[in-house]
């Protein structure tokens, strides 16, 4: 644990990188702000991703944690920008890739994943239309394309080989991008209305697996542990109340649970006992809850409601919520949980940081290292580096 003492806060100056040196990338459509920065640090915290936008366009570097020297990158091209990414491994990352047309200035993700080494070496497109184009300086072997939208369930941080995802076929499939002026046809009501099957990918090879399950529902998330043994689903048609699935003997069982029709889930614990979610309680709404599978019984965890799930304060692997407060940037977290190391270090910071959305975005396995996001009312967000060893704080951007 760390030491109760309050902890010291250093600004030093904003990072400088030229981005002449990485390739303008685009990020996705959800998940994160595509207008902003990023950062994460790898598992092992010797490195750090950076997603750094400049002149509108988002781009991705990697640096030493501890010098902050650049070490690689990656280069797709003047209308394409990094979206969601993540750390596979201490040393290969997965992240999409958003396009944008000539005539829309906006991103938008068709479906592909890409992955590269730390040092911008051994990339890849693992998945997605142009998968199956010979890569420039790679040597692997040519694959089929792919149209559709890959997603993420988990990194499988028990296989380092391989990650697993969801594929939702493409409507109109190649068609789209032999004209593409039929990409605008891509719509995300579209894409909530078709099913998708779950896959294991290699993320060095870019083999994908015969498909292990379709789907219950349209528009699904898939819960899995960390060896990818897919447990929950849950998913409905846009407009309907969310339908809720456990996967038994290969199969999807509905199963009903004691919410209304506004419930709302947020995460599940390691053991994919419990379950975090929102749901209406009486005439108040977002009201923050519980839910035992053993016992099918659900607990309110916060005696406000109302809440936001953006202002949720979660463990970094999303296992668990330890802090809530309302949106108003200005009433103070309350904190539900000290009892692990991530609870432990937020609630010691919180007082730094009034005013603002805080989240702890990213920490080293061994608690060395720790990301710090920030947002005020302005919308902008800020990134800081703490050390634990110098116990410092440094602000990235």
């Amino acid at each position: 644990m760390f030491t109760r003492k309050l902890l010291k806060l250093l600004v030093v100056v904003c990072l400088a990188f030229s981005s002449s040196a990485f390739a303008e990338l685009i990020s996705s459509v959800d998940g994160y702000r595509f207008d902003q920065g990023d950062a994460k640090l790898s598992p092992d915290g010797k490195y750090m991703a950076m997603a750094m936008v400049n002149e509108g366009r988002r781009s991705l570097i990697v640096v030493e944690t501890q010098s902050l020297k650049s070490v690689g990158g990656a280069n797709f091209g003047r209308m394409q920008d990094v979206g969601n990414f993540y750390w596979a491994t201490n040393k290969r990352l997965v992240m999409e890739i958003l396009h944008r047309e000539e005539w829309d200035n906006n991103p938008k993700f068709y479906g592909e994943l890409y992955a590269v080494d730390y040092n911008g070496k051994h990339g890849d497109l693992i998945y997605g239309w142009r998968a199956g184009e010979d890569q420039v300086g790679s040597k692997r072997k040519k694959k089929e394309s792919i149209y559709g939208w890959g997603r993420i369930i988990s990194l499988l941080p028990d296989d380092p080989k391989n990650i697993l995802i969801s594929s939702t076929p493409m409507p109109g499939g190649s068609e789209l991008f032999e004209d593409r002026s039929k990409r605008n046809l891509v719509r995300g009501a579209e894409i909530n209305k078709l099913h998708s099957t779950v896959h294991r990918l290699n993320i060095k090879t870019k083999k994908m697996s015969s498909s292990r399950t379709r789907s219950p529902e349209p528009n699904t998330s898939f819960i899995a542990d960390a060896k990818g043994n897919l447990t929950y689903a849950y998913g409905s048609d846009p407009g309907t109340p969310i339908k809720f699935y456990r996967y038994v003997d290969e199969e999807w069982k509905r199963i009903s649970l004691d919410t209304t029709n506004a419930f709302q889930p947020i995460t599940f614990n390691k053991a994919l006992s419990k379950m975090v979610y929102l749901d209406s309680q009486g005439e108040q709404e977002n009201c923050l809850f519980v839910y035992d599978f053993a016992t099918n019984s659900k607990e309110q965890l916060h005696d406000q409601c109302g809440l936001d799930q953006d202002f949720l304060a979660m463990t970094t692997d999303k296992d668990s919520v330890y802090a809530v407060k309302t949106n108003d940037f200005q009433s103070p977290y309350a904190i539900l949980d000290r009892t692990n190391i991530e609870a432990d270090f937020f609630a010691q910071i919180v007082d730094m940081f009034q005013g603002q959305k805080i989240e702890v975005a990213s920490r080293s396995a061994d608690g060395q290292f720790w990301i710090v996001k920030t947002e005020g009312a302005d919308s902008k967000l800020n990134f800081y580096l703490y050390s634990k060893e110098k116990n410092e704080f440094s602000q990235l951007m």
